[in-house]
């Protein structure tokens, strides 16, 4: 299959994610861990975007094959963290924690690493 994202969608894209990943646990009223996993994770997609060769950052340090390579370990670390802990005491925790993977297992598995950034 060939994946149809490629490194300019996938750029808008997690930074939409590192932005959702800050704001909304605060617009959701989410307490302790299920406010501080997301925000970590927002923090390092913030910043690993930031840094990623792709048109929107701020300065190209990784390549965005590395930008995935980092993706694939990040991943299922944030999935293992959430299974570990378990923020779910919160009503809107699981849905906001459900929809948050979903997201972006499906970013990840839709993009195309080896594709070259358009200048």
């Amino acid at each position: 299959m060939t994946q149809p994202i490629k490194v300019e969608a996938h750029s808008v894209v997690d930074y939409g994610f590192a932005a959702v990943s800050l704001a909304l646990p605060f617009a959701l009223g989410l307490k302790g861990a299920a406010r501080a996993i997301p925000m970590a994770w927002g923090a390092g997609q913030g910043t690993l975007n930031a840094l990623t060769d792709q048109p929107y950052a701020l300065r190209r340090v990784v390549s965005f094959k590395g930008h995935g390579q980092a993706e694939a370990v990040a991943l299922p670390a944030l999935v293992a963290t959430v299974a570990l802990m378990r923020p779910f005491e919160q009503r809107a925790a699981k849905p906001f924690f459900g929809a948050l993977l979903t997201a972006l297992v499906s970013n990840y598995a839709l993009t195309d690493y080896d594709a070259k950034p358009m200048r």
